[in-house]
């Protein structure tokens, strides 16, 4: 088999394990790593009858308030990591408040606003603020 098929197929393997593999990536110290985990679907979606068999599933494995609570915690965790909140710094400085593009509508205005909420971290959104006092 010639050297390029081998990559090709190679490179095929790879994409479609990438592809249909479950879990999350996270960076760290490392490089990122690939945390496998059945419960996240990644590149998949599951239709009504899988999503209803499923659900159907779950309810028999979180039946009661300590199991739920001990998978509950584990959402809360894998959420934390991917967003790798053990990288965020404490921040205590002022908010970066950036507001621009208002526009002057029928009783009241609507801007658009950024705030950097630390360093590199944006929450943006519109503000609807009365024009009357």
């Amino acid at each position: 088999m010639s050297r390029s098929i081998k990559a090709l197929i190679g490179i095929t393997c790879l994409s479609t394990y990438m592809l249909f593999t479950q879990g999350f990536k996270i960076d760290t110290d490392h490089g990122t790593e690939f945390i496998p985990d059945k419960m996240i679907c990644n590149g998949r979606h599951w239709t009504e009858v899988e999503g209803k068999a499923n659900i159907q599933k779950f309810s028999q494995l979180w039946n009661d308030n300590e199991s739920w609570s001990k998978r509950a915690k584990t959402i809360k965790e894998n959420i934390l990591n991917g967003i790798q909140w053990d990288k965020i710094s404490f921040y205590s400085s002022e908010l970066n408040v950036i507001k621009h593009s208002k526009k002057i509508m029928n009783g009241y205005s609507v801007e658009n606003i950024a705030i950097e909420s630390f360093p590199g971290f944006y929450i943006t959104g519109n503000l609807y603020r009365p024009l009357a006092a």
